[in-house]
């Protein structure tokens, strides 16, 4: 069992050895003698996290350089200063706006291989993208340049794995461009997502296949016919329960989904699109999360005509849609994208879902449980009100009976008695429909 009060000592230890092979390097180099490394901890009886993750790696010396450089910024950031040459040989960069010393993948490859071209070949590995530090999405490599070499990209540790190794438990991601997406929660629960009979169906074999994958997959003996990860096309109109069945198939799981913002990843720039998401996605298969995208047709849409298009517009949005499409069909977790309308999405993409689900607005006696089921007790319907006839007369979605609902329970509160006319609850239709 991890003990995070070991982390600090297992930390101190690490970023010891890191200042004490800095100040060798310099010196080596210096002084134009061979390199000696000095000893690495021994963190093999430690129970912290960040000794657990070495032990789960089989971290080599190289990997745990690479991993306590990436620290060092966060927790000792002088100690970079070691690594301050004559000509920067070390490749270090500044931040603009507190000169603070930050360490590239050629800070890295300097530290560790000084200028042994044999060496720096077999160490450029841990950044290679079959590298579980890539793969886990352990390390960010950011551009300092558009166009710049790689080797230059700044180098530092995902927050998630910052907080794993120093804190012991990993907080919530926060939104940004870096980081598209948010979590969904639902408080509803299965028996309370009134949906129509065929998609209820559709919906309870992919419970049912997700519940057994792992027994069909090998006890069976399909895994063989079997792609790796699960991805499901929900479709059809807006407020009829697709995210809901989303938050809930995680929940099923154990899983946390996370809604990706498709506005936020489509980027105003070129190359962008595809850099944004494959942050996202390397975190997503290391924490196993379901990703669900929302109105998939801004970017799974049909791929623009480029050949009479004058502007590299429609080539690179084909190129974020090409990307996509790899990656998902790549990802070994549960992807679902969610789309009004099911012939906006390419057929080329369509192919790859193994289930699609249609939701529809609410039959007539699904619509009217769902108003005899949210509807205050406390609101009084005017006499002669016929809900039946009222869900045959205005078809609405399971969302917007809800919103109506709450319309309807406002201008009930504010009356002595809570009586709601039929002309007050036609208006709140209404407002709701046309709003």
């Amino acid at each position: 069992m991890a003990d995070h009060n070991h982390n600090p000592q297992n930390l101190r230890e690490e970023l010891h050895w890191l200042a004490a092979t800095i100040l060798e390097r310099k010196n080596a180099w210096e002084e134009k003698r061979a390199f000696a490394c000095p000893p690495v901890p021994q963190l093999e009886q430690s129970h912290s996290r960040y000794a657990g993750f070495i032990r789960q790696f089989q971290l080599s010396s190289d990997e745990r350089l690479v991993l306590a450089l990436a620290l060092a910024p966060h927790l000792r950031p002088w100690l970079l200063d070691g690594l301050v040459l004559p000509l920067n040989e070390a490749r270090l960069t500044e931040q603009r706006e507190t000169g603070q010393k930050l360490p590239t993948v050629e800070t890295a490859l300097f530290l560790i291989c000084g200028d042994d071209i044999a060496r720096r070949l077999e160490v450029q590995a841990v950044f290679d993208t079959q590298h579980h530090f890539y793969q886990k999405t352990v390390l960010d490599i950011r551009e300092r340049d558009v166009g710049s070499s790689f080797f230059s990209g700044i180098l530092s540790l995902n927050r998630s794995y910052f907080d794993l190794f120093t804190i012991n438990r990993v907080r919530p991601p926060r939104f940004s461009n870096e980081f598209p997406a948010h979590r969904l929660e639902s408080k509803l629960e299965w028996e309370q997502l009134v949906l129509n009979d065929s998609t209820q169906r559709r919906l309870r074999d992919i419970r049912a296949y997700l519940r057994h994958e792992s027994h069909l997959r090998q006890e069976w003996n399909l895994g063989r016919h079997m792609k790796k990860g699960f991805r499901i096309l929900f479709h059809g109109p807006s407020g009829t329960g697709k995210t809901v069945a989303a938050t809930l198939i995680g929940r099923d799981l154990n899983r946390e989904v996370y809604r990706v913002d498709l506005s936020t990843v489509v980027s105003k720039y070129i190359g962008e699109t595809s850099k944004n998401l494959n942050n996202l996605f390397n975190t997503a298969e290391d924490k196993e999360w379901v990703l669900f995208f929302d109105e998939g047709d801004a970017l799974f849409g049909q791929r623009q005509d480029t050949a009479n298009s004058e502007s590299n517009t429609a080539h690179y949005a084909n190129q974020d849609t090409a990307f996509l499409l790899q990656r998902i069909e790549n990802f070994n977790g549960i992807v679902i994208v969610a789309s009004n309308f099911r012939k906006n999405i390419d057929q080329a993409f369509t192919r790859r879902f193994q289930a699609v689900v249609r939701f529809n607005i609410p039959d007539p006696t699904n619509a009217v449980r769902i108003w005899e089921e949210n509807l205050p007790a406390q609101v009084q319907l005017e006499t002669g009100i016929n809900l039946p006839q009222l869900v045959r007369m205005h078809q609405m979605s399971a969302a917007e009976i809800i919103k109506a609902i709450q319309m309807i329970s406002l201008v009930a509160i504010q009356k002595d008695q809570p009586l709601i006319t039929r002309k007050e609850l036609e208006n709140c239709i209404k407002d709701t429909i046309f709003a």
